[in-house]
């Protein structure tokens, strides 16, 4: 979004919000009710937050998200949030909620894009997280915003860098792949590449933020879990209790079963199947204790179980048909596949590869780290040398 005054009301004296040098630090104090905004009931302390004036008649407050470049705009980090405003970190040192990173470990990637969680970026998969490992799919936004540095007193600096898209202005995706299809295979335990999960297997739960397009597909429908903020604290006596929401104080319209407790987040955590949810304005209650809802946010979703009738048909061996029938198993593409045409031969002036560089031809065995084996052989040489009194 552009700096104009007309896409901002950071600086507007109409809805009163100051911009206030706070030591080493910029926060914008932003009010929860205004006739010219509105601030959407998901953001919580640790959110990533943009202001959207998509719709001049409608501008809101709500969560960024890595997915899209227009999604991607970041005003600051919430910090805090009480009865009338919102505190939002644009620059320099946070408190923030580590409870709410997002730390991930995958194969081949740097952790904070430098080997250690440090860096954190907007999460591509969710709106208003952060994530240690930046986006990697085209066209998602690679945008680090939260800088880990403890001093005692603040943890971490919001930088708010400028970001940019995955595979620049190229990239592509094969459209003709449905997330969500199913396919029957021979199952001798071969893995699945990562595009597709095994699913008559039993029931799956999947994180929301790593499956973004299934949990569009499926959403609550096969069962969810949630994690809710109370405004009451919490006692640990919560977990593996029932609570209830009341009908006009007797009729129970609603019931969450509680699977675990945070009593320093004040959170507690719940499953449930379906889309019928209760009214976040009304407390809950463990009896007669109420409980006051200040948020809610589902992290995982469930996959539907799929069952294989059994002797789908038999597999023909040489001039007879062998007795015992084949495993069969499904699977569930869970990602479209993304990438680019690359030609058979590329030219390029500089190669830098960061991780590993692995290489295989037709006529030669396959070398699985490049480097470790030039090392290994200049050690070699240099051993070599000195044997045989040469430099």
């Amino acid at each position: 979004m552009s700096s104009c005054s007309a896409s901002s009301n950071i600086f507007s004296n109409i809805n009163a919000i100051g911009l206030n040098s706070v030591g080493s630090r910029i926060i914008a104090t932003v009010p929860k009710v205004s006739t010219e905004h509105s601030v959407d009931p998901q953001i919580v302390a640790g959110s990533v937050v943009r202001y959207d004036v998509s719709n001049p008649d409608s501008k809101h407050w709500i969560e960024a998200r890595a997915d899209l470049v227009e999604n991607a705009e970041v005003v600051g980090v919430v910090e805090s949030i009480d009865d009338t405003n919102l505190y939002i970190v644009i620059f320099g040192q946070i408190n923030y909620p580590t409870s709410k990173l997002i730390n991930e470990t995958v194969t081949g990637y740097l952790d904070g894009a430098s080997g250690g969680n440090d860096i954190y970026f907007l999460n591509a998969g969710t709106s208003g997280d952060l994530v240690n490992i930046a986006p990697d799919n085209p066209t998602e936004i690679v945008k680090p915003v939260l800088q880990m540095a403890d001093d005692g007193t603040n943890n971490a600096i919001v930088l708010n860098y400028i970001g940019y898209a995955v595979g620049g202005e190229i990239a592509g995706t094969d459209e003709s792949e449905l997330v969500g299809q199913v396919m029957t295979y021979i199952d001798n335990g071969q893995p699945l590449n990562d595009n597709f999960i095994k699913v008559s297997d039993g029931t799956q739960s999947l994180s929301v933020s790593n499956y973004e397009e299934l949990f569009n597909i499926f959403g609550s429908t096969y069962g969810a879990t949630y994690v809710m903020t109370l405004s009451t604290p919490v006692v640990t006596s919560l977990k593996g209790k029932t609570l209830v929401q009341k009908n006009k104080g007797k009729n129970t319209r609603f019931n969450i079963f509680v699977t675990d407790v945070d009593t320093t987040n004040n959170t507690i955590t719940f499953t449930k199947i379906g889309n019928t949810f209760l009214d976040l304005t009304k407390p809950i209650y463990d009896q007669s204790k109420a409980y006051d809802v200040a948020s809610i946010r589902q992290t995982h979703f469930n996959l539907p179980q799929i069952t294989v009738p059994p002797n789908i048909f038999n597999v023909a061996g040489t001039g007879a048909i062998i007795d015992n029938a084949a495993q069969m198993s499904v699977a569930m593409r869970a990602r479209t596949l993304t990438g680019g045409n690359i030609p058979s031969r590329v030219k390029v002036k500089e190669l830098e590869v960061t991780t590993k560089l692995t290489t295989k031809t037709n006529d030669s065995s396959e070398i699985s780290d490049i480097n470790d084996k030039v090392n290994t052989l200049d050690t070699q040489l240099a051993s070599l040398k000195t044997r045989l009194g040469v430099s």
